[in-house]
């Protein structure tokens, strides 16, 4: 979260003074800085998970997408192209994930981060090139994902903590601890927004 936000506060100065043209030059360069100081600490053995220079290349994808949907780039590549691009990263990702978790290779935590978040990347593009009446994306327009996706951030910060005290006190077996351990998680995100984050993102307006 500390390497989150980090880049949200240098992220915002960055679109603020550089011209739209050349954004994208500038996401290439943090993501060259990225991975090159991740390699610099991988092979003089510093740790790489926690610092934010090491990091911020997974966010600045997600910069990189925005900016080629807001030059309108986006548009004229095939959905069936990200769908393959997709595959081409997910794949590897499973197998090194497989075949090393655990035992630190300096290689795979080099390019693992990169090949998650590129799995990101072709997934959202998918998503976004396909049609508005294509089924999958009415699918992701349903209520329910809507309403997760609004109270995603509860969900992504208190999951462990919920995960963790479902398990101290509960033992149903692996499908139904997951699915009532995603409930009481939906529950807690669901009363953080509407009783706390909401308040604090309603005063963006006077920032606006």
């Amino acid at each position: 979260m500390a390497v989150e936000e980090h880049f949200y506060l240098i992220w915002p100065l960055v679109v603020l003074f550089t011209k739209i043209n050349r954004l994208t030059k500038v996401i290439y360069i943090i993501l060259g800085i990225a991975i090159i100081s991740r390699a610099i600490f991988l092979f003089n053995d510093i740790e790489v998970f926690y610092f934010t220079f090491t990091r911020f290349d997974e966010l600045a994808l997600g910069g990189l997408i925005a900016v080629l949907e807001y030059r309108n780039l986006l548009s004229k590549i095939q959905p069936i192209l990200f769908l393959k691009l997709f595959l081409l990263t997910i794949i590897p990702t499973i197998i090194l994930w497989t075949l090393y978790s655990g035992l630190e290779n300096k290689w795979v935590q080099l390019i693992k981060f990169n090949l998650m978040s590129l799995s990101y990347f072709f997934v959202i593009g998918y998503v976004l090139v396909l049609k508005e009446n294509n089924k999958f994306k009415e699918i992701l327009k349903s209520q329910f994902l809507m309403h997760s996706g609004k109270i995603s951030y509860g969900l992504y910060v208190f999951h462990p903590l919920c995960f963790l005290t479902y398990n101290r006190f509960f033992n149903f077996g692996l499908v139904i601890d997951m699915i009532l351990s995603f409930a009481f998680t939906y529950i807690i995100a669901y009363i953080s927004f509407n009783y706390f984050e909401s308040y604090f993102l309603r005063l963006k307006k006077s920032f606006i």
